[in-house]
């Protein structure tokens, strides 16, 4: 049977984030003021998301079967790690499956993977304007070049996962891990966007998402696994652990709690998740704040004045594919 619904954030991940009758608060960027209360099989997805079209018209879904796979191994990890079990290689092994997956299938990821695509297509265009190669311009209309919008097909980002997964990878190389337990009175939100890396040796106004140096030694990765629960990568850790696994620490700190959720608010990409309403007030800080493309790269006589590079910034307006 075809699914329709591809859920870019596991149904079995957001069940980590129920209410005690097994529904979610779910904030959304666009519309602060109305958050909703669904199901975890109601949101975080997108009709066909992973589905891929063949050369003969056939629709191909193995890459949501792919990522089904993994999801289904989820709740008995997550079982582990909230009672502190010990994680065997394999676990391991499961748990850079689903960070990796996690990274590079969400819309944030694609978006902007189709981001770069579209600014290479209208680079290649203003490159061709300034030799004097595009057909004339309609009469009234000479700057028309600056108000062309470029639509990517998004198949593209879908064969560019791969890619983005490779910088992850590099990126994982080079910390340790830990599991923290939440032992205050707040709980952990999550998102669609759930993976967090940053260098947290930057302050909170100068933060890129995803911008790590090639030198940095205070990388930090956040991923909630649920209200109670999450992994925390840093670069001050062992790079490799002895056989008991990823240390397991208590979290007490109510401040420590509250950065947390701050940056996995500012992470997410257009839902912020949670348990309840107490996160309203981080919606609503962060209603304008979405990892995206710097949005202040310009052109100046052939030359491209800034390089892409993530930003937080206001999430922008897709411009629809039409096969």
């Amino acid at each position: 049977m075809t699914k329709k619904r591809h859920h870019y954030v596991p149904k079995t991940y957001l069940e980590g984030f129920t209410d005690d009758q097994g529904f979610l608060w779910v904030g959304r960027k666009d519309d602060p003021s109305k958050p909703l209360r669904l199901k975890p099989e109601n949101t975080g997805f997108e009709k066909y998301y992973y589905s891929q079209t063949l050369d003969n018209g056939v629709r191909d879904d193995r890459m949501e079967d792919f990522f089904g796979k993994i999801e289904s191994q989820w709740p008995a990890l997550r079982l582990k790690l909230v009672q502190s079990e010990k994680i065997i290689p394999t676990d391991g092994g499961l748990i850079w499956q689903i960070l990796g997956s996690q990274r590079v299938r969400v819309p944030a990821a694609r978006d902007m993977m189709e981001g770069v695509l579209a600014h290479q297509v209208m680079v290649g265009l203003r490159q061709l304007d300034e030799v004097g190669e595009l057909p004339p311009y309609p009469d009234g209309f000479p700057d028309i070049v600056d108000h062309v919008r470029i639509a990517i097909d998004p198949q593209k980002s879908i064969e560019g996962m791969g890619q983005m997964l490779r910088a992850f990878q590099w990126l994982i190389g080079r910390v340790g891990f830990e599991v923290i337990h939440n032992e205050t009175e707040s709980h952990f939100l999550t998102s669609d966007n759930p993976v967090s890396i940053f260098d947290s040796s930057v302050p909170d106004k100068l933060m890129r998402p995803y911008v790590i140096a090639p030198e940095c030694q205070a990388i930090e990765l956040l991923y909630p696994v649920d209200c109670r629960t999450l992994i925390r990568g840093r670069s001050g850790l062992a790079q490799r652990h002895s056989e008991r696994g990823p240390k397991h620490v208590r979290l007490r700190d109510e401040n420590q709690v509250r950065r947390i959720n701050r940056i996995t608010a500012r992470f997410a990409y257009e839902l912020i998740i949670a348990n309840g309403p107490q996160h309203s007030g981080l919606l609503r800080a962060f209603a304008d704040t979405s990892p995206v493309l710097e949005n202040s790269v310009g052109w100046t006589g052939g030359i491209q004045s800034a390089p892409l590079i993530m930003a937080f910034g206001k999430r922008p307006k897709k411009q629809k594919w039409t096969d």
